[in-house]
């Protein structure tokens, strides 16, 4: 299975960490990366996305969009977004029709085959996480169909072209991130979208959007700031109200996230680590793989 990244600015060490379990774990996965770095990664295909004239125009663009607001200060929100535009057309330059799409601070425990097996993603869809009734998240996202990101593509650019009005009527004046836009385009078009499954109500096998990774090992609260805090629940996440409530409660336990609920475990597919703290939860299998080349 492809495996689709993408980083703006200086490759952080967890980039390795998060590399290197993806091809411990999956022995058919096939690693691309779109960065805006001259690099070369030993076992990665790589892409400046400097090459790439509509990727500049259009970073130019949120920039714009986001220039003196609350979101100018971290290039996060800029760069998130701007990955909307970049996964179309580097999956293109790769010649790439499926593939799978996540943050860098992701570990996965599964192999893409088992959720083939299980049926855990549709197909002709944009399969991704759900944070809350709000915002969807790249806690992992697969695509089989690039076709389906035109709508994406469009709907996102509707929202640089009338920002304002997008502001007011969905965010109480505040200008809008890549994760509340995601949310919204289902709302538009939800027949585009399947939801991953979250919460073990609905599946034997769970994806974690970002609360399981939170309340294992804490959060990230500024750049490059790390504070690791144990438990860290965030409320307005719908996983984070299980949580709190204690109905359903996450251990790391033999090198891999299992989730409780009615004295019967689930399996995680992946574990969101906010904290940026990979490698204390690397999978059983986890190897060295990749390396950056002098």
């Amino acid at each position: 299975m492809n495996y689709l990244l993408f980083h703006i600015g200086k490759l952080p060490n967890h980039f390795y960490t998060c590399v290197n379990n993806i091809l411990s774990v999956d022995s058919q996965a096939k690693i691309y990366l779109a960065t805006d770095k001259k690099i070369a990664i030993k076992g990665i295909n790589v892409v400046d996305v400097n090459e790439f004239d509509c990727l500049i125009d259009k970073k130019e663009k949120i920039l714009s969009t986001y220039r003196n607001t609350q979101l100018e200060k971290n290039p996060l929100w800029y760069t998130s977004f701007l990955r909307i535009f970049a996964l179309r057309v580097v999956a293109e330059h790769f010649g790439i029709k499926k593939f799978i799409h996540f943050d860098n601070d992701i570990l996965i425990y599964e192999p893409f085959s088992t959720l083939e097996e299980y049926g855990l993603v549709k197909s002709n869809k944009i399969n991704i996480t759900e944070i809350n009734r709000n915002n969807l998240v790249f806690g992992y996202s697969y695509i089989d169909n690039i076709q389906n990101l035109d709508f994406l593509e469009s709907f996102f650019e509707k929202v640089l072209n009338d920002h304002k009005s997008f502001a007011n009527n969905y965010n109480r004046g505040a200008p809008l991130n890549e994760m509340r836009v995601l949310k919204l385009a289902q709302n538009f078009k939800p027949d585009y979208f399947s939801i991953l499954p979250s919460l073990p109500y609905e599946s034997k096998f769970l994806f974690d959007p970002a609360s399981y990774g939170q309340f294992l090992n804490g959060t990230n609260t500024n750049r490059g700031n790390y504070i690791l805090r144990r438990r860290s629940i965030s409320i307005d996440h719908t996983i984070g109200k299980e949580l709190k409530s204690k109905r359903v409660s996450v251990k790391f336990k033999d090198k891999r996230p299992i989730v409780y609920f009615d004295n019967k475990s689930y399996k995680l597919i992946n574990l969101h680590i906010h904290s940026k703290n990979l490698f204390k939860f690397v999978a059983e299998e986890y190897n060295t793989h990749v390396v950056e080349l002098p």
